[in-house]
């Protein structure tokens, strides 16, 4: 790589020469030409100090980078570099996909717990069915047809049917 001085900004410039196209370099011809229009008039010094190299048009500009030190296109197009607009997508991802697993347990638990109140309700109205036949034994009136069993032609009540524990 060739040294890049303060009098060419083109980085290709070697003795005035571009060393790609082996013609003389166009940005120290334009300077040159700029000199013969100001009537070799001396330029001012920059307010860096008599002994700073004059500003040169045309010179690079350092490329804007993104934290992790990759670099950004120069219109600033992108926000961070292709690897971290991954890790943040993947990172996002990642929350919505906990998140999404976190409602579905608790989806899961309140239809746990449904199914408990609904199996002790049955429960509840089995003892107080049960209770009431026995009540209905005792006081005598269990023959007959008098009972539930009775009314049905001697079958017994049919069972509700219970949801599995989980």
């Amino acid at each position: 790589m060739l040294k890049d001085t303060a009098e060419c900004g083109n980085l290709a410039c070697d003795d005035r020469v571009d060393i790609h196209t082996e013609q003389p370099c166009t940005a120290c011809v334009t300077r040159a030409e700029d000199r013969r229009a100001d009537g070799g008039r001396a330029r001012p010094h920059s307010a860096a100090g008599p002994d700073a190299a004059p500003a040169v048009p045309g010179q690079r500009q350092p490329m804007p980078e993104c934290a992790c030190g990759n670099p950004l296109p120069k219109d600033g197009s992108l926000p961070a570099c292709w690897e971290c607009l991954e890790q943040q997508e993947a990172e996002a991802a990642g929350a919505a996909l906990a998140e999404q697993w976190a409602a579905d347990e608790s989806l899961k638990a309140e239809r746990s717990a449904a199914d408990a109140r609904l199996v002790a309700e049955l429960e509840q109205e089995d003892a107080e069915r049960a209770a009431r036949e026995g009540a209905e034994v005792a006081a005598g009136r269990g023959g007959g047809g008098t009972s539930a069993a009775g009314r049905r032609g001697g079958r017994p009540a049919p069972r509700r049917v219970r949801p599995a524990a989980p």
